[in-house]
C-alpha cells in the first residue's frame, strides 16, 4: 500500500515547498497547487487522499474552493490550515478538520494520519452506531472506508449507507443497485 497522497494548496510557493518537504519527510506523498484551477485539475486527474487548504490566500477564495471541492469530490477530506484563531463558521462547515499553524508540524501530521487511515468496515459500523447525534459538520470524525460497489474511497457521513453486515456503500451506488433490481 502506497503512502497517502496529500494535495497542498497555497499561493505562496515558498510556504508550499516547505510544507511539501515537511510532509514528505514524514512519509506522505505530496502534490502541490498554487491556485484553485490547478488544484481542481489535480483532483480530476489524481486519486488524492486529503486536501490541505491554506485559508488566507491572495487572489483565491479558500471558502469558494472548499465548496467546489466538496461539490465535485465529496469523499476527499479537506483540512483547513490557518494562523487565525477565530474562523468564520461557514467555512468550518465546508472542511473536515481545522489546524492552526501554531500546531505545525505535529498537529497537522496527526490529523493527516487520522483522515487518511483506511477503516475496516466493522470499525465503520461501530463508529456509525456509536454516534448518537448527527455531527453538525460535513462528516463524522473523518473516517474513510471503501465502497463495496464502486471500490472508491468513501468518507463516512450521513449519506453513506452501512448495512447490517457493516458493508459500506455510497448512497448513490445503493440507489443504482435498487433501481437495477
Amino acid at each position: 500500500m502506497s503512502p497517502p497522497l496529500v494535495l497542498c494548496i497555497d499561493d505562496r510557493l515558498q510556504q508550499l515547498e516547505i510544507r511539501k518537504a515537511a510532509l514528505e519527510s514524514r512519509g506522505f506523498r505530496v502534490e502541490a497547487a498554487t491556485n484553485g484551477c490547478s488544484a481542481i485539475k489535480i483532483l480530476q486527474d489524481t486519486l488524492v487522499d486529503a486536501v490541505l487548504l491554506e485559508y488566507k490566500e491572495e487572489g483565491m477564495d479558500a471558502e469558494a474552493l472548499a465548496y467546489q471541492i466538496n461539490q465535485r469530490f465529496p469523499d476527499v477530506p479537506i483540512i483547513l490550515l490557518s494562523a487565525y484563531f477565530d474562523m468564520p463558521e461557514r467555512i468550518l462547515w465546508l472542511v473536515d478538520e481545522y489546524v492552526m499553524k501554531s500546531e505545525l508540524p505535529g498537529g497537522l501530521v496527526r490529523v493527516l494520519e487520522r483522515v487518511t487511515r483506511p477503516v475496516k468496515t466493522d470499525e465503520a459500523l461501530t463508529l456509525a452506531l456509536s454516534t448518537a447525534e448527527p455531527c453538525p459538520h460535513k462528516t463524522m470524525p473523518s473516517q474513510i472506508a471503501v465502497c463495496s460497489v464502486c471500490d472508491k474511497r468513501v468518507t463516512l457521513r450521513e449519506d453513506t449507507f452501512i448495512d447490517g453486515n457493516g458493508t459500506v456503500i455510497h448512497t448513490h451506488c445503493q440507489v443504482k443497485q435498487l433501481l437495477a433490481s
